[in-house]
């Protein structure tokens, strides 16, 4: 009776631990699966975060040497840039009118109108002659002849047998009571249109005179 009861008790403990050690096992990976969902935010919580923008987005590519800030990328070879840039101007100032522009300017005038033109011409000249000397005397270009002093060395005659105008203005010092002379010329290669005047006036005069 004992035996059989001592049989018993030790077959119910074994069949207790293997039911035990049965749900253990199939409880394992759902905890296991518990445990990494409560790790995961743990270990993210750990890393290093990034502090700045220049963490996570890539280093900027060294600046070209040759390139210009604000210019536009070059595009085609050097040598159609070269083409494209426009030549640079060297060209002189223009050529005076000559008897071709006073004909077709003043070809079809009358008589009386052709005297207008004259008496605008000769108003023209004198003030220009005027302001042109006035500029040269103001600008300090011209030449001092004290009394006794020989005269200014003569103007070259142009090519046409031209000489350039020439004027003379005296000065008095208050002090000393000495007079002196500022001379100066017009210069026919600084002054062509200018002396055009002159022709165009003399071309108007002998179309008057036909």
């Amino acid at each position: 009776m004992n035996s059989a009861f001592l049989r018993t008790c030790i077959a119910a403990t074994c069949l207790a631990i293997g039911l035990v050690l049965w749900w253990n096992k199939l409880r394992l990976p759902e905890e296991a699966e518990s445990d990494a969902g409560h790790l995961a935010p743990a270990s993210v919580e750990g890393a290093d975060a990034p502090t700045s923008s220049s963490d996570i987005l890539p280093a900027p590519r060294a600046a070209d040497p040759t390139s210009v800030a604000g210019a536009p990328p070059a595009t085609g070879s050097p040598k159609d840039s070269e083409q494209a840039r426009p030549p640079v101007s060297a060209a002189p100032s223009p050529t005076p009118a000559g008897p071709v522009e006073w004909d077709l300017r003043h070809g079809h005038l009358t008589k009386d109108e052709l005297g207008a033109v004259l008496a605008l011409l000769e108003q023209h000249i004198a003030n220009e002659r005027r302001r042109l000397f006035d500029e040269r005397f103001e600008s300090g270009r011209f030449e001092i002849l004290f009394p006794g002093d020989p005269p200014p060395i003569p103007a070259v005659p142009g090519p046409d047998g031209r000489l350039p105008l020439e004027e003379s203005r005296s000065h008095t010092d208050p002090a000393t009571i000495a007079s002196r002379a500022h001379v100066t010329r017009l210069p026919l290669a600084e002054y062509p249109d200018f002396y055009a005047l002159f022709d165009e006036r003399d071309w108007v005069a002998a179309r008057l005179g036909d």
